[in-house]
């Protein structure tokens, strides 16, 4: 496996122990009784996938899934359904963290409009990142050939994860201390010495 498609399956390890976590902030607005949410973190989990799933996870993506559609393949359809969604999802990011940062600037917001969207939110990025990660990547090892990787690798500049990378940004401590409690240690599926 390419060590690019090993990052993309660790970005969705992670990703998904994020939505983990965003999911009880929003049971508590759903439901005091677990706790007041807490919105500074909300926001830095949707600033973090703002920062990087968006900005370097997802443009890599769409540079793999383009390299697979000039190759003759019978699931250019998926392929580039899953495309066309990483716009829709940044969109809803976007709306999202607008409705968030409304609530802590103390605005009106409907608390059912807010966990609806988040919600709709969490459910898209899952269904999108198992796609992905059942459907899609499966076809890299199958259709990609080694010059397709080292055109991939002359393309993009290697980016590090700020939260769940080797130099953490000091704007997610809190974000990153709060991960870990809720999960316990993080276990990458890969471990760096399988990247060989």
């Amino acid at each position: 496996m390419h060590p690019v498609q090993r990052q993309l399956y660790i970005d969705h390890y992670h990703l998904q122990q994020l939505l983990q976590c965003l999911r009880y902030q929003l049971d508590c607005f759903a439901d005091r009784g677990l706790g007041e949410p807490d919105l500074g973190l909300i926001l830095d989990m949707l600033d973090y996938i703002t920062v990087y799933p968006e900005h370097w996870h997802h443009p890599v993506e769409d540079e793999l899934f383009v390299m697979l559609l000039r190759h003759p393949i019978a699931e250019a359809g998926i392929v580039e359904q899953t495309l066309a969604e990483h716009a829709e999802l940044e969109k809803l990011t976007a709306e999202l963290n607008r409705l968030f940062d409304a609530v802590a600037k103390d605005c009106v917001v409907s608390g059912d409009e807010l966990v609806d969207k988040a919600r709709h939110f969490m459910a898209r990025q899952g269904i999108h990142i198992e796609r992905e990660n059942e459907l899609i990547y499966p076809l890299f090892n199958r259709y990609l050939t080694a010059a397709d990787w080292r055109r991939l690798e002359q393309r993009i500049q290697q980016e590090d994860d700020p939260l769940f990378g080797g130099q953490l940004k000091s704007s997610y401590d809190n974000l990153y201390n709060y991960v870990l409690a809720c999960k316990g240690p993080l276990q990458p599926p890969f471990s760096k010495r399988s990247a060989s």
